[in-house]
C-alpha cells in the first residue's frame, strides 16, 4: 500500500496516482464535522474533480446527510450502477427498522459480517461502524 499526499482538486496529482489505472476511489467522510451539509459538499466536489478527469472510474462515496444525495444525480458521469453513495445513517436506521420487523435479523447481519476463515484464522470483514450500539433515548 502507498499513501501520497496532496488533494485530488489538482489534475497533477490525480496523474501522479495514475487514477486511470484505478478499479475505484473511495472517499470518506470526516463524521466527526460539525457541519455535515459543508463535508459532504467538500466531497462532492471531490467527486466531480475526480470524475473530470476521469470519468468511467468507480466512485463509493460516504456521506453524512441523506439530503446531499440528490446532488450527485446532476454529476457528469456519474453512473447510477456503477457508483455509490452510502449514508451511514440510513443505514442505521434501515437496520433499526428491519430489526422491528423481523427479530434476529441484526444478529444475522452481524454473523455475514463477521466471518472468520477456518483454514487460516483470518477475519476477512470486520465492520466497525456500530450499528447495533444505537442507545435510544
Amino acid at each position: 500500500m502507498e499513501f501520497f499526499h496532496g488533494g485530488v482538486m489538482n489534475a497533477t496529482n490525480l496523474k501522479r496516482v495514475c487514477l486511470e489505472q484505478a478499479e475505484a476511489v473511495i472517499i470518506l467522510a470526516n463524521r466527526t464535522a460539525k457541519d455535515p451539509d459543508t463535508e459532504d459538499g467538500g466531497n462532492i466536489l471531490r467527486v466531480i474533480s475526480i470524475k473530470n478527469y476521469c470519468g468511467n472510474i468507480r466512485i463509493i462515496l460516504q456521506i453524512l446527510s441523506y439530503q446531499n444525495k440528490r446532488f450527485l444525480f446532476n454529476i457528469p458521469n456519474w453512473d447510477q450502477m456503477q457508483d455509490e453513495a452510502i449514508c451511514i445513517n440510513e443505514l442505521r436506521l434501515g437496520f433499526l427498522a428491519q430489526s422491528c420487523l423481523a427479530p434476529g435479523f441484526p444478529a444475522l447481519l452481524s454473523n455475514m459480517f463477521y466471518m472468520v476463515s477456518a483454514g487460516e484464522g483470518v477475519r476477512l470483514f470486520v465492520i466497525l461502524i456500530c450499528l447495533f450500539e444505537m442507545k435510544i433515548q
